[in-house]
């Protein structure tokens, strides 16, 4: 746990606008450094890693970890990642594109024959190879200072121990209801008891908890040719998708 009083005095002093018409929370100064993410868990995990002498690649990659248990939606293992980093000593920009391929049987012939004219918004059909494990390896390895074994231990700790769900969480989840029920395991996993989980109720993630235990354990090629890449595509093959289970 983020001890608070050691981020205070060597890291960050935050202070929050007063001034009418402000609204709390949005403005903060500091001298050292800062971050942000899309929920608190996310940027107690960054900030953690500032504090701890890690540099601002070790926290972004640490806090997408976290999102992929706090905002599966929004951010996951299965998913992409685009990266734009600019490097204070040597003045230079540099971007990443961590999208992944396409299916290796996603060709024009074989969506014609399923009658497709454009590639659907979701379905096993939609899904490509996730570039985004390999782009958090690059990254960090590239620009990092920790390993991503390192980075993705809290994501694996929430994962396995629950997380509270947030008033926007179970929001988003019931905004996706009539999607997720089309799938039996999305609706094992953000459906319990066949309903969006209610603010306050404790959502564990104990598959994605495995999951992120593998990488820590294999590294970023456990989503390419380990057990969870056959898994994956095995599921997608049975499934109608378009990756071949050669693994």
């Amino acid at each position: 746990m983020l001890d608070y009083r050691k981020a205070g005095s060597l890291l960050l002093t935050a202070t929050i606008a007063c001034a009418p018409g402000s609204e709390p929370g949005r403005d903060a100064s500091g001298q050292n450094g800062a971050v942000t993410a899309g929920h608190p868990l996310a940027a107690e995990a960054g900030l953690a890693v500032l504090v701890g002498g890690g540099n601002a690649m070790d926290a972004a990659i640490t806090m997408a970890g976290v999102l992929a248990v706090a905002r599966p939606h929004m951010n996951g293992v299965g998913g992409d990642m685009f990266l734009i980093y600019y490097d204070a000593k040597t003045g230079e920009v540099h971007a990443l594109n961590g999208s992944g391929r396409a299916g290796t049987r996603a060709t024009l012939a074989e969506l014609r024959s399923r009658g497709l004219e454009e590639m659907p918004g979701a379905g096993p059909t939609s899904v490509s190879v996730p570039g985004a494990v390999g782009a958090w390896a690059h990254a960090l390895e590239r620009f990092g200072t920790m390993s991503l074994s390192d980075a993705l231990a809290p994501a694996e700790a929430i994962a396995r121990a629950g997380m509270t769900v947030t008033e926007r969480l179970s929001l988003d989840i019931e905004g996706q209801v009539e999607k997720l029920t089309l799938d039996d395991e999305a609706s094992r996993i953000f459906l319990p008891e066949g309903a969006a989980p209610a603010p306050g109720d404790l959502l564990k993630r104990p598959d994605l908890a495995e999951t992120l235990s593998r990488i820590r354990q294999n590294g970023a090629s456990e989503m390419y040719t380990g057990e969870t890449a056959r898994m994956i595509a095995e599921y997608l093959d049975a499934s109608g998708g378009l990756l071949t289970p050669k693994i």
